[in-house]
């Protein structure tokens, strides 16, 4: 699978493998059966390893960039398999405050190959169970660009026949929140064959219906670029990753387009 011209990198996909004869290619974290365990809807065996992330990808030329602006480029590659009933997914996550903030980290996706539901929730951890304020289900392909508003956790989902692929850019320096999602036995929604299931141990009035991804030219990155490329011509555009409290006002539109609102 070449992924050149879809990524801005020269970079191909074989076997869940990346490979390129111009850039480096980081090391790979395989995320196991036995890491996700507790955010499945039922333990199973099978298959061994989920999914395939490689943090940090850029050329030489342009690592300062990088260090400048304080974000980091990522790809996720997720075969198209099974987890029980459950299609395969990441384990879900939420990002923490900026400092000095009660506004969270968030973060911007790209499809470079494949489709994707991604699953996002806002929730009340504070309650228990956890209380669902908000969900987002959103269906994502080749070319589309999706951006986690503050505050929402987020699961990515391959509901289809072929592999994954999926790059992020995201501020670099802060470590996800797992707790949350595996205290509560996954996300708000399972996705299976029959449909989204909901999770029985939140507190959940939201009733799971898929959205599409939708342009947003409010945060000033070039929708018809491949995000590397944007990022790279104008880092500036992406301030929203790394400073989310003061594009408030922009999250709170962009959600209200996906929502058709």
């Amino acid at each position: 699978m070449k992924l050149k011209y879809i990524s801005g990198l020269p970079l191909e996909e074989e076997n869940n493998c990346l490979m390129s004869d111009a850039i480096e290619i980081p090391e790979v974290d395989i995320r196991t059966i036995e890491q996700a365990q507790d955010v499945l809807m039922e333990r199973v065996s099978k298959p061994q390893e989920l999914y395939y992330m490689y943090r940090g990808l850029s050329r030489h030329a342009d690592l300062e960039i990088f260090k400048e602006y304080n974000v980091r480029y990522d790809i996720t590659v997720i075969p198209a398999q099974k987890i029980g009933k459950e299609f395969n997914k990441t384990i879900g996550h939420y990002h923490p405050n900026v400092p000095g903030s009660d506004v969270s980290y968030t973060e911007i996706y790209e499809v470079l190959h494949g489709k994707v539901h991604w699953l996002l929730q806002k929730v009340d951890f504070e309650k228990e169970p956890q209380e669902v304020l908000d969900v987002l289900l959103i269906e994502a392909h080749h070319g589309d660009k999706v951006v986690i508003p503050p505050g929402f956790g987020h699961i990515s989902i391959n509901p289809g026949e072929e592999t994954l692929v999926m790059a992020n850019i995201q501020a670099s320096n802060f470590e996800a929140i797992y707790q949350p999602v595996a205290m509560a036995g996954g996300g708000v929604f399972f996705e299976t064959e029959k449909g989204f299931l909901k999770n029985k141990k939140y507190k959940n009035k939201f009733k799971p219906v898929l959205i599409k991804a939708k342009k947003y030219e409010g945060f000033g990155f070039a929708y018809h670029k491949p995000m590397y490329d944007s990022l790279i011509l104008h880092p500036e555009a992406f301030e929203f990753l790394t400073r989310p409290q003061k594009y408030l006002k922009e999250f709170e539109e962009y959600i209200k387009i996906l929502k058709n609102k």
